[in-house]
């Protein structure tokens, strides 16, 4: 989704503290079917700031590159336990018990919370749902 070749952790930070574009934040939030101010608030960055980088053509700094790459890296993990796009993109965006009454996208914006709702996924994948 995002694009990315990089064979280690250390060639994907390197990736990450470059920055993506703002057009392949875009790309990541038009997938996912999000209004672009709730994409925005999950990846910790103002709207006037985003359009400022638009404008501007600078790439996304590190934490937000790094908030996009767990957005993207979520909903690759929530399409293959799903196995289809629209389904996984609706569980994404729906609010549950599990993340206190947010949706896991909303959930994936606080530290730590891609990794939960990815640990998530990949027990029920597993058939653990305790």
């Amino acid at each position: 989704m995002l694009g990315i070749n990089a064979k280690s952790i250390i060639e994907l930070s390197e990736v990450l503290d470059q920055g993506f574009t703002v057009s392949c934040a875009e790309r990541v939030i038009h997938h996912l079917g999000l209004p672009l101010n709730a994409a925005l608030k999950i990846m910790g960055v103002s709207p006037t700031t985003f359009h400022s980088y638009r404008r501007e053509e600078r790439l996304l700094r590190p934490e937000t590159s790094r908030a996009l790459y767990e957005l993207a890296s979520l909903a690759e993990t929530a399409e293959a336990y799903f196995e289809e796009d629209d389904a996984a993109h609706r569980w994404l965006r729906t609010p549950s018990a599990s993340f206190g009454g947010k949706t896991p996208l909303e959930y994936a914006g606080v530290p730590g919370g891609a990794a939960y709702v990815e640990t998530l996924l990949h027990r029920l994948e597993h058939g653990v749902y305790s």
